[in-house]
């Protein structure tokens, strides 16, 4: 250990956070991609709410479509995986980043398209569904704003 005036008492601290960037803990980046894991989260319980009130529908003498079913089927099947997407590019996947960027960018788009289109679903289910989706433009926002942040890209 250097001793004198050319001892740096910081220089261990520097060392350590220049680690846990290069590892992507503690930035910016690796912060907003936990939230945006919290908000696929949300997506995943949203759309499990949708599920309970199709059901709560069909049992009170509603007729809810195949596609509504299927719908709601898929898009609660797929929330774990854009968790996992966004935990990935939390800790450095660009890969995971680029598909939880994909994704997100046009999954909300899709949905909100086909839900509006007449005689698709019934305007309670299009609205449940819209709502859901919009979820998923923060992690779009903050997996593109990320692509920014990483070196080379």
């Amino acid at each position: 250990m250097e001793t004198g005036l050319n001892a740096n008492p910081n220089s261990n601290a520097k060392t350590e956070a220049t680690s846990q960037h290069r590892k992507g803990h503690d930035t910016t980046a690796s912060r907003a991609l936990e939230t945006a894991a919290k908000c696929a989260w949300i997506f995943g319980v949203w759309n499990t709410v949708v599920l309970a009130v199709l059901i709560a529908s069909a049992i009170s003498g509603g007729t809810p479509s195949v596609f509504m079913w299927v719908r709601a089927g898929i898009l609660i099947a797929v929330s774990p995986l854009f968790v996992r997407l966004a935990r990935a590019a939390e800790r450095g996947s660009t890969a995971a980043l680029g598909r939880l960027r994909m994704v997100a960018s046009v999954l909300p788009v899709a949905v909100i398209v086909v839900d509006f289109i007449p005689g698709v679903a019934p305007l309670w289910y299009a609205l449940l569904q819209g709502i859901g989706s919009l979820v998923l433009v923060p992690v779009a926002v903050i997996a593109w704003r990320a692509r920014r942040e990483q070196p080379g890209a």
